[in-house]
């Protein structure tokens, strides 16, 4: 498959699992590109809305959201492209564009986390040796409030990020408070380690007013990380060490992104993971990124997986 240059692209193969009474959830690309937004929304649920795109925008490219025989993996992977013009943000919004899958509201009970219960998701991703992060916002995940006060605000994302002062792309990790105005980066760190290469990402999230978030990060080529201790088995394995988030607001659910792979060209795109400004800076972004939930895409290899207490 060939990428455009002025394409931001994005591949998923989203796995997920919840326990709840142990039962397992599993999103999975089959290759069949034309079935793809109908096997999402049976999975995550809620219909069409699971998937947001900006087909309505850019009719002559009508699957922003495909599969793609990934030769890393072997195996299908659902890509995510973003373009600088003509995307949009659904035909809504022309500051930014959006391709993305999430479980919402109308999803299974299964698939959404609610006060007091501790859920876990983990996914594989990848970025394109080209992908380049906005200064403004490329969020790949996004972890949200489902009702309360916070109520479709973002509690936890993941973005890259181009910052202009240091001229480096870093990969941040953001909590945001009781106030949209308190956001607190939990974890920050040069993204270039991560990019070219698949990674592993897994989250533990207990959901309530003395909430706690967890989040580890490694290079898919080490598969002999300990993250509670924090040791790395072998010298080329990348790490963000576990990150613990302060008190979360209470809320019944909140919805959660999907993972994914990129390629050059988000989330899982990005997901297109995720959204992202315009930036006349920049040209274009590719990522791959693997399993996911919530909000978020690009090009996945592994499955997200996620379970409830």
């Amino acid at each position: 498959m060939s990428f455009s240059i002025n394409s931001f692209v994005l591949f998923a193969i989203c796995s997920q699992f919840f326990w709840s009474c142990y039962c397992q959830t599993y999103l999975k690309a089959n290759g069949d590109t034309d079935s793809t937004y109908d096997l999402i929304a049976k999975v995550l649920g809620g219909g069409k809305e699971a998937v947001e795109t900006p087909d309505c925008a850019h009719p002559s490219f009508p699957h922003h959201i495909s599969q793609v025989q990934d030769d890393d993996l072997n195996r299908p992977v659902f890509a995510f492209y973003i373009h600088v013009t003509p995307d949009n943000d659904r035909c809504e919004k022309t500051d930014r564009q959006r391709t993305e899958i999430k479980t919402f509201g109308p999803s299974p009970k299964e698939l959404k986390g609610f006060e007091g219960e501790s859920v876990s998701f983990s996914w594989n991703f990848k970025l394109d040796t080209g992908f380049k992060a906005s200064t403004a916002f490329t969020h790949i995940h996004q972890i949200k409030a489902g009702d309360g006060p916070n109520a479709g605000s973002p509690i936890i994302t993941l973005t890259p990020r181009f910052v202009k002062n240091s001229n480096k792309q870093l990969l941040q990790v953001l909590h945001v408070g009781d106030t949209e105005t308190t956001v607190n980066r939990l974890k920050e760190v040069d993204l270039s380690p991560f990019i070219g290469e698949w990674v592993h990402v897994s989250e533990l999230i207990t959901y309530g007013s003395s909430g706690k978030y967890q989040l580890a990060i490694k290079r898919f080529v080490s598969k002999q990380v300990d993250v509670s201790k924090k040791t790395i088995s072998k010298p080329d394995a990348k790490v963000i060490p576990k990150v613990t988030a302060p008190a979360a607001p209470a809320h019944k659910d909140s919805s959660s992104n999907k993972d994914s792979k990129s390629k050059h060209g988000t989330k899982n795109g990005g997901t297109g993971s995720g959204e992202e400004n315009k930036d006349k800076d920049k040209k274009d972004k590719n990522s791959k990124k693997g399993g996911g939930d919530s909000k978020g895409g690009s090009k996945d290899g592994g499955g997200k997986k996620s379970s409830k207490k």
